[in-house]
C-alpha cells in the first residue's frame, strides 16, 4: 500500500520493521496491527490522502478543459472522486 510505499522511503525505524517483516518466516496479526498502528500514528495515511487530493485536484481541472461531453465528465469525475474519497 502507499502508506507502506511512503514509510520505507522514510528510512527510519519503523521502515526497518516493515522490512523485518517482509522478510520474516512468519507474520503474526499482532504484528501487522503493530504497524498499520505505526503507520497510522506516524501519519501515513494522511499523507497519502493529501496527495491523493492534490492528484484528483489536477486531473478534475484537466478534465473540465477537456471538450469532452457533459455526461462523460460527470462520469469520469465521479470516478476519480470514488477512488480518492473511498472508506475502507
Amino acid at each position: 500500500s502507499m502508506p507502506v510505499a511512503m514509510a520505507l522511503e522514510a528510512d527510519g525505524a519503523l521502515a526497518e520493521e516493515i522490512r523485518d517483516a517482509f522478510t520474516a518466516d512468519e507474520v503474526t496479526e499482532a504484528t501487522i496491527a503493530r504497524l498499520a498502528g505505526q503507520l497510522e500514528s506516524g501519519g501515513f495515511r494522511e499523507q497519502v490522502h493529501a496527495l491523493a487530493r492534490t492528484h484528483l485536484d489536477k486531473a478534475l481541472a484537466s478534465l473540465r478543459e477537456c471538450a469532452l461531453d457533459s455526461s462523460a465528465t460527470v462520469e469520469l469525475e465521479e470516478l476519480a472522486r470514488f477512488v480518492v474519497e473511498r472508506k475502507f
